[in-house]
């Protein structure tokens, strides 16, 4: 009865860290390890990256290479276990979506993977609107 009381103890004290890392609040920027003022400062310096969290097995589509010679970006899967919260890489990947989209128009949005994190909610208008 110990050694359960004691695990139970250890997973609800780790608890809150996993789940404060996917919660739905966007932390202040100088919160995120990797965030908006992370992606300007790698689209200045010409690395901007598509960021996603794949899990332990990632995907690999046919068109991933072409499309990150075609708009300058790569794909950057990390895993099971992203750096920051995933609000802080929607962050991200929002300013590289701009990026995109000033540089190239709406050509991208046909051929970027639609797991990239953030995606869905940047092409809902809504989104737009509300700032969701």
């Amino acid at each position: 009865m110990n050694k359960i009381l004691t695990a139970f103890l250890f997973l609800l004290s780790i608890s809150h860290v996993a789940f404060a890392q996917f919660g739905s609040n966007v932390p202040a920027d100088n919160q995120c390890l990797i965030g908006a003022d992370a992606a300007q400062r790698d689209i200045e310096n010409g690395k901007a990256r598509l960021l996603l969290v794949g899990g332990i097995a990632p995907k690999i589509y046919g068109n991933e290479d072409a499309f990150e010679q075609k708009y300058g970006v790569s794909y950057h899967d990390y895993g099971c276990m992203p750096p920051s919260p995933l609000a802080c890489l929607s962050a991200y990947n929002r300013e590289v979506f701009i990026h995109l989209e000033k540089v190239y128009g709406h050509q991208w949005k046909e051929e970027i993977r639609d797991d990239v994190i953030g995606l869905q909610s940047y092409l809902t208008p809504f989104s737009k609107i509300f700032g969701g």
